[in-house]
This record gives C-alpha cells, structure tokens and sequence, in this order.
C-alpha cells in the first residue's frame, strides 16, 4: 500500500511537470513567451528554438514517459522516473550556468520539483528492487 502511494505521488509530480515543460517548449517555439535575445548572448544558442525543443521533447519527454509507466510494477519503469528527475535538475541548472544565479531565484521550485521526483522514483526502487540486485549477505562469526 505504502509504494501505491508513492507511485500515485510520483504519477502526479511527473504528469504536472510534463505538462508545464511541454506547454513552456511550444510556447518558446511559437513565441508566445518572448524573453530578450540577449540573454542568451554567452550561450552556445543564437535564439530559442532549440531550447524550446529541448524544453519540450527531452525534459516534457522524459517526465512524460515516468508518468506514462509509473503504476507500471517494472524496475525500468522506476528507472524512467529517476532519469526524469535528474533531466528536470539538469535543466534547471544549465539554466542556471547560462543564464546566471538571477535565473536561480525563479527556478529553485523546479529544482526541488526534480529533486523529489529522483527522491520518490529512488526510495520506490530501494523498496522493491534492490534485494534482486544486492542481496543480503549473513556477517561471518569471529
């Protein structure tokens, strides 16, 4: 009961943070955010297609599919929602490397909503898998 819930918590923080990276990539892509082309002076991108592509496909991606398969009771799929925790961390952070720490101020949520999501899918994977991959040993007698 207890990994049912954490699976629906895990469900719920992916599927949200989905939506929100896809609807923020395709905004980017159609310019309905518009944010100033120099701030990206510095940076390896001359506009913010790529970025939103990026945003979209691979972080939106990623946490989609954790969601997709989060009720799934297969090691992959918990493996899926900790590599789409850790792609929304790195996200946020290459944010923050290029874009300067002010982007830290408005992303630190996002950084903790990626934190809890590896947290979550690592705990779940702790609970019910790890016996199959380091199985416990008896210590010797001395």
């Amino acid at each position: 009961m207890k990994h049912k819930g954490m699976r629906l918590a895990l469900f719920a923080l992916e599927l949200l943070a989905a939506v929100g990276a896809i609807a923020g990539g395709l905004a980017l892509l159609a310019g309905v955010i518009r944010f100033p082309p120099e701030q990206l002076q510095g940076t390896p991108f001359g506009d913010y297609t790529l970025p939103g592509l990026i945003l979209a496909m691979v972080v939106g991606g990623t946490l989609l599919l954790g969601a997709a398969t989060a009720f799934l009771r297969r090691e992959f799929a918990v493996w899926c929602s900790v590599a789409a925790g850790l792609i929304l961390c790195g996200w946020i952070i290459g944010e923050v490397i290029l874009l300067g720490p002010f982007a830290l101020a408005w992303q630190l949520p996002f950084l903790a909503w990626g934190l809890a999501i590896f947290g979550l899918a690592f705990l779940l994977w702790m609970g019910e898998y790890r016996q199959q991959h380091f199985p416990g040993r008896p210590l010797p007698h001395a």
